[in-house]
């Protein structure tokens, strides 16, 4: 697991929570009032791509930069259905994700979702 590109990831998530959906793992022309003004989103794997490969993410499908970035965070098939797929995550950080109002709610339980994944190394 790749510790310090998941610290990355969770900084660009705060730094700006408009760009992070766990719905999608690249969404591009997104638009709408709470839109980022890259008009891109995307989940976990989807920005450890955009930080690894910025030039490649941008033009590249959601399944090829779903498997980069999850290749990149170094995440076995365990390791990714708990961090990438909002099932997979712990009940209590599903539910508060689901129910966050605002991007900046949501990205900060992704942040402490990621926190608990370091913390346990990928086994919670």
């Amino acid at each position: 697991m790749n510790v310090r590109l998941l610290k990355k990831v969770k900084a660009a998530i705060l730094g700006e929570s408009r760009r992070f959906s766990m719905g999608t793992w690249k969404a591009s022309n997104v638009r709408g009032k709470d839109a980022p003004p890259c008009r891109t989103m995307a989940c976990i794997a989807g920005h450890a791509d955009w930080i690894v490969n910025p030039e490649l993410f941008m033009k590249s499908e959601q399944h090829v930069v779903a498997r980069r970035g999850i290749n990149a965070l170094g995440l076995n098939g365990e390791q990714e259905l708990k961090l990438c797929y909002l099932t997979g995550w712990p009940d209590a950080l599903a539910v508060k994700y689901s129910k966050a109002a605002t991007s900046k709610e949501r990205a900060m339980v992704a942040a402490k979702r990621i926190d608990l994944f370091i913390r346990t190394h990928g086994k919670e």
